[in-house]
């Protein structure tokens, strides 16, 4: 939903994102899977451009709408092979173009997205500018848990939330309860707080 005026008396939306801008329905996917649908929305995030990105959590993608001020239909996809009409799980196979139930997201001042890809176990890096993706920490059906260590030697267990601070990245681990830390610069995974 967009608010106008989010803080004024005013309570009603003024847009509806993923309902083809009909606020009639909550209907997951209504009309179908498409570029102007969402299945369980979960993490946003807003570049220095203006371009918003949102996980879309039961189609196993991230949207990007490089004009949301103006259009409620996403002009990028994440997760699904660059394809706005599929909503499968890892796309079929398990790759660098793929994604599993990503649940939030976080933007460096470098151009960087990082996705928790929940169900994939992994933290993921898109290069905004060329969309480019690549696993940087956790193991993509590799074994789930919470090991520390660098890159894709660490494990995750079900990422759900990831902000950072220009330097870390910083991870809640949900299945395992701990708060993990990720240094850009070198990779190193460690659990910071439990």
């Amino acid at each position: 939903l967009e608010y106008n005026a989010p803080f004024s008396g005013e309570r009603a939306a003024d847009r509806v994102f993923g309902q083809h801008d009909d606020f009639g329905t909550n209907e997951c996917n209504n009309r179908g899977v498409s570029g102007a649908s969402l299945c369980m929305p979960g993490g946003i995030a807003v570049d220095n451009a203006g371009h918003l990105y949102v996980t879309d959590m039961l189609n196993n993608r991230v949207l990007e709408y490089g004009s949301p001020e103006r259009s409620t239909i996403t002009h990028r996809v994440l997760g699904q092979d660059g394809n706005l009409t599929t909503a499968f799980c890892n796309d079929g196979e398990i790759g660098a173009k793929s994604m599993c139930k990503p649940g939030a997201v976080t933007l460096d001042a470098k151009g960087h997205l990082y996705v928790a890809d929940t169900g994939n176990d992994t933290i993921r890096q898109v290069v905004i500018g060329t969309a480019a993706v690549t696993t940087l920490a956790g193991q993509a059906g590799g074994s789930s848990g919470s090991a520390d260590g660098t890159a894709t030697a660490a494990a995750f267990y079900q990422p759900v939330g990831i902000t950072n601070d220009g330097n870390n990245l910083f991870v809640v681990d949900s299945r395992k309860c701990t708060k993990r830390k990720n240094v850009l610069d070198t990779g190193a995974v460690t659990t910071s707080l439990a």
